[in-house]
């Protein structure tokens, strides 16, 4: 057989390979609550809840940013049971999850293929960047140290708890696993502090941190947050905005975020539900036949050609 057509036959047994393994997975499940929709191949029960809880977080990110809750705009989360079938999607796939605009909504893609507790936490975290896209930009730091700090959420027995720790990364703060703080206000999301597979978990984990202090550790640190955002907003650059809201020299905050960070264990923010009054939202599920799910992966494939510079 000449290459040429042994190149031909391997394409057409790839293509064949590609459609035989679409056929034979699962099938989707859309799962909606008004503007928000979960679209899962897995279990329904579990990606309820979440819908549940996603309903929730709109109102307590609200709370805990200070930002009005904004209109209602679409949102679409598709949580991937496969790993390999997320990064084949993804824009960005050295995250576990990525939000970006499509069409007149949004999407939030999740790799769900680990644990359930993991692809909630990843969901959530989705959720806050989708919230705040509502309301312009923010420093790259303050939108991820938010959203590992919401995606913390828990509601049970008539209270809302936010702001847990995650012994990992704990012990990866405590064993100096920071990034300095001048980077890491400076740094916008096209940055080398905030891409580079190497800065990727320093970056985050400081972030969550120092939002973590400001929030619940350090006195008037929830003034200071709001006055900081307030000056960056109208243009003034990050670094000196923090120390004019704080008071403090970068140094010597993140000298008073280490102490903190040492402490054991951290404080928790605790609300109680009824201050919120969120009702039990009706979620309608439904199977999505094979055309639909077409669609859904030829938008998925623009998405990831279209969005690779923006998260």
């Amino acid at each position: 057989m000449t290459r040429r057509p042994l190149l031909a036959l391997l394409c057409l047994l790839l293509c064949a390979c590609t459609a035989l393994r679409e056929l034979v997975s699962p099938a989707w499940r859309e799962l909606r609550s008004g503007e928000l929709a979960i679209l899962t191949q897995g279990p329904v029960e579990p990606a309820e809840e979440l819908l549940r809880r996603l309903r929730w977080l709109g109102a307590i990110a609200a709370e805990v940013s200070g930002l009005p809750a904004p209109p209602p705009r679409a949102l679409n989360v598709v949580l991937f049971e496969s790993h390999d079938e997320y990064v084949r999607y993804s824009p960005r796939p050295r995250f576990a999850g990525t939000h970006a605009r499509l069409g007149s909504g949004s999407v939030a893609l999740v790799d769900g293929s680990g644990p359930w507790s993991a692809t909630a936490r990843i969901a959530l975290h989705e959720y806050t960047h989708y919230f705040l896209a509502q309301h312009g930009t923010f420093p790259a730091w303050y939108e991820e140290g938010l959203a590992d700090y919401l995606a913390t959420l828990r509601i049970e027995d008539g209270w809302i708890e936010l702001g847990q720790t995650d012994p990992l990364r704990m012990n990866l703060l405590r064993g100096r696993g920071w990034m300095p703080l001048l980077a890491l206000v400076s740094a916008g999301k096209n940055s080398p502090e905030y891409e580079g597979p190497s800065l990727l978990g320093r970056f985050h984990d400081t972030a969550w941190s120092l939002f973590h202090y400001l929030r619940l550790g350090r006195p008037q640190g929830r003034q200071a947050l709001t006055s900081y955002l307030a000056s960056v907003r109208a243009g003034k650059p990050s670094a000196p905005a923090l120390e004019e809201a704080t008071g403090t020299e970068l140094l010597v905050l993140q000298q008073e975020l280490a102490r903190y960070v040492a402490r054991s264990p951290l404080p928790r923010e605790r609300l109680e539900t009824r201050r919120f009054r969120i009702a039990r939202p009706e979620v309608v599920t439904r199977l999505i036949d094979a055309s639909e799910a077409a669609v859904l992966r030829s938008n998925l494939d623009a998405l990831r050609t279209a969005q690779r510079g923006g998260r």
